[in-house]
Parts: structure tokens; sequence; C-alpha cells
């Protein structure tokens, strides 16, 4: 068996492919040379004591917040997202005495 020269050697580089789309044009080749984009990160999860410490800093309506809390827990909701917790403080707010 013998070996070829480095002149007989082919490399193959990427082979570009084209997707038709709707309107029967090609679309841009699968070898863009772009970056990938990073993924944004999910907002991490809080215990309910901390999202009810964090509130009672900036909201002083502390029957509120210790009946949101109750409501919370019999919902069997110790952790979520900030966000979550906020919104549900905010409609548990808006409901009717």
């Amino acid at each position: 068996m013998t070996m070829p020269d480095d002149n007989q050697i082919a490399v193959s580089a990427p082979v570009a492919t084209t997707t038709p789309t709707v309107g029967g044009s090609a679309s841009s080749s699968s070898v863009t040379g772009k970056p990938a984009v990073a993924q944004p990160q999910p907002e991490p999860e809080v215990t309910l004591e901390q999202f009810g410490i964090e509130l009672s800093r900036r909201d002083k309506r502390v029957e509120l917040l210790n009946a949101f809390v109750f409501a919370e827990r019999l919902a069997m909701r110790f952790k979520d997202t900030k966000t979550n917790y906020l919104t549900r403080f905010d409609a548990f707010a808006d409901q009717p005495a």
C-alpha cells in the first residue's frame, strides 16, 4: 500500500445547501459563518420567604404581604421566579376585600 503525495490529497470543503422557500427562491447557505446566538438564561427561582423579604423592603402593606404569603403556602407554591411571584402578588392585591 502506498501513501499518496501531499499534492494528491483532496480536501473537501463543506458544501452549501439551499432550501426552497414559499416563493420558490433559494435561501442562504447552511454554512453561514455567523456566530451562534446565545440563548437567554432562565430567571433563577427564589423561595417564597426570600420573595416576601425582598418585597417587604419596598411595599409596606404588611397585612397584604402576609395574606399573599399565606395564600401561596395554601397553594403549595414555595419556589418560583420573582416575575411569577410579583405577577400573582399584583393580581392578589387587586382582588376586592
